[in-house]
């Protein structure tokens, strides 16, 4: 499967999980990609499914068809919605090539989309999809229809046809299509209008600049995640008790937390002890100093002193 088939199936699950389909068994692309492309139950049930939000009424009728004739039933009104073409009969069937038939999905999907996102609340002017699909019916059993789809004409609405249709149209006091459309055309230049500024903006990034600001994202979320749990875990365990108790908390005495304190505190001891016996050798210094001082204002205690000193040596010698 190609990269555009890939992305194409891609909004086609989309579509149908927004859409609330309940038709498959499972989203899963493998799954939904054969269903789209392989005739069977499941890819009727869809297809069924698809066209009750079609065409409401068209559906309802389906109940008094034979069934051999529900797949050109089905063809007739999505060619008059401009869905399939006449000899689309294949799509229907689920026989078309593969890209056919996720085109064919692809569309029916959006133009549900846009049927049901169509009505905007707070407007005077909506638009009835039941009414709709009555237009349709009566353009599908008009007996003027057939002829003009086998016929090499370019219109598909006789004149009549489209008489009668506007006649309807004054008589039932409905804004006309054309007008609804060119709303709906405005509307829409005005919504490009206004993402042109978000699609510059895409522009100017690159894949690598967007990976790496995708990625700087995703760090920064999985950092700020563990934080959060470190905070949540600090607050649960220390915090709130502390908070909500009277009595004193008890801290751990385990730990590379406690461990580092205490080694911390040993260190900061043994500092003070070297610091205290520094301050003792400084006042024996002093003290020192202060007797030197007194010696040298008084001479004869110094001949004193060192007469002293030679005769203790003397002695040591005789000794010796």
């Amino acid at each position: 499967m190609t990269a555009a088939r890939e992305e194409d199936l891609r909004l086609i699950i989309g579509r149908l999980e927004a859409l609330g389909c309940n038709e498959l068994e499972t989203l899963e692309p493998h799954w939904v990609h054969s269903v789209l492309v392989s005739p069977g139950r499941p890819r009727q049930s869809l297809l069924m499914w698809v066209f009750a939000h079609l065409c409401p009424s068209e559906f309802d009728r389906l109940s008094s068809v034979p069934p051999l004739a529900h797949p050109q039933k089905i063809l007739q009104s999505l060619i008059c919605m401009g869905l399939c073409l006449p000899g689309d009969i294949d799509i229907i069937e689920g026989s078309a090539p593969e890209a056919t038939q996720i085109k064919f999905w692809k569309t029916c999907l959006d133009t549900i989309h846009h049927l049901q996102n169509f009505s905007q609340p707070g407007k005077k002017e909506t638009s009835d999809p039941q009414l709709a699909s009555l237009l349709l019916s009566h353009l599908a059993h008009s007996p003027h229809l057939l002829p003009t789809l086998k016929g090499s004409e370019t219109s598909l609405v006789p004149e009549d046809l489209l008489n009668k249709y506007h006649a309807w149209q004054r008589q039932r006091n409905h804004t006309p299509v054309s007008e609804s459309l060119k709303k709906l055309e405005n509307h829409l230049s005005e919504e490009k209008e206004k993402c042109k500024p978000l699609e510059k903006w895409h522009e100017t990034l690159s894949s690598e600049e967007h990976q790496h600001l995708q990625t700087s994202i995703e760090g920064a979320l999985t950092s700020l995640t563990k934080q959060q749990e470190v905070l949540r875990s600090v607050h649960t365990t220390y915090i709130a008790p502390w908070t909500a108790s009277n009595t004193q908390l008890e801290l751990p005495t385990t730990g590379p937390l406690v461990e580092q304190a205490h080694s911390k505190l040993s260190s900061i001891i043994k500092d003070l002890k070297g610091t205290e016996e520094i301050l003792q050798n400084c006042e024996e210094l002093e003290e020192q100093k202060r007797t030197i001082l007194k010696d040298t204002q008084h001479p004869s205690s110094i001949i004193t002193t060192l007469h002293s000193l030679v005769a203790d040596s003397g002695r040591q010698h005789e000794v010796a």
